[in-house]
């Protein structure tokens, strides 16, 4: 915890049982807050994430209930220097989809996401088109369909690491996301008792 009193830092010590000077306000560096309003809607958005690359940013959502079947996943693309949306709120398929991430490879920005069976799906917009959702494409066909999870992290400039659990009972697989491919390589499983995300 910090707090900060005219020109100076505190921290809490719980060892000394209060708060200790940390040096002077010159020390902190300087931080500056914004907010930008880039979609307003009265539905109800959960599972939201998002990746940059220079200066693009994706953001995806799921709209709906996964478990009432009115699950979908969107996406929107923008600028973030100039605040200008170039891929509007997007629906990434016609069925129902859930559990979005986003991932930056490379120039590519990808949203990947669950369908209600055992299904991993990316798309992706590259930094020369931001306005075009490139085809659905099938990463796994072997996720666990009662916890679909599903976590992924940029792992080199070329490559993310994305992990799932799997349709065997207590097992994940990692793999890596390749970025010019769109395609999943290197995957292992193990025995797990956790989920992936």
């Amino acid at each position: 915890i910090v707090q900060v009193n005219t020109d100076t830092p505190y921290a809490y010590s719980s060892v000394l049982a209060k708060w200790v000077a940390k040096g002077t306000a010159q020390d902190l560096p300087a931080v500056t807050v914004a907010k930008q309003s880039i979609l307003r809607t009265p539905i109800s958005m959960a599972d939201v994430d998002a990746c940059s690359v220079g200066n693009l940013t994706m953001m995806c959502w799921q709209y709906g209930i996964a478990y009432a079947g009115t699950a979908e996943v969107h996406v929107i693309v923008f600028d973030n220097t100039t605040g200008s949306i170039l891929l509007a709120d997007t629906k990434v398929s016609a069925t129902g989809r859930q559990r979005p991430r986003c991932v930056a490879i490379g120039s590519r920005l990808f949203v990947l996401y669950l369908e209600s069976g055992n299904n991993l799906y990316c798309r992706y917009v590259t930094t020369a088109a931001p306005q075009t959702l490139v085809a659905e494409a099938t990463l796994a066909t072997n996720v666990n369909s009662s916890t679909q999870r599903i976590d992924v992290i940029a792992y080199t400039s070329d490559v993310a690491g994305l992990a799932y659990n799997t349709s065997t009972a207590n097992t994940t697989a990692v793999a890596l996301l390749d970025g010019p491919t769109a395609a999943l390589t290197t995957t292992t499983t193990f025995a797990s008792n956790s989920s992936a995300a």
